[in-house]
């Protein structure tokens, strides 16, 4: 269940471009969105001075307010898949 002060829950889904099922399992969230904006950061004295990516889950209503744009300036679409070693 969606939690608007601590986000939405994350889980396992299924992935599929153009109707194509891919491979593997990935991490979503609400609306069974799979797609991450990334962001990278560079780092500072919290991180060790080392470059960071922070990470959101796009879905309905993930669309920068100020521009309406899907992402923020700067930011790209990935996906998160699990992996076992």
């Amino acid at each position: 269940m969606f939690h608007p002060a601590r986000g939405a829950p994350i889980t396992l889904f299924a992935h599929y471009i153009n109707g194509t099922k891919q491979n593997g399992v990935y991490l979503g969230g609400y609306d069974n969105s799979t797609s991450w904006g990334l962001q990278r950061e560079n780092g500072t004295v919290y991180s060790g001075w080392v470059d960071y990516f922070t990470a959101r889950l796009l879905g309905p209503k993930s669309a920068d307010p100020s521009t309406g744009k899907p992402l923020f300036p700067n930011e790209f679409t990935a996906f998160v898949q699990i992996v076992a070693a």
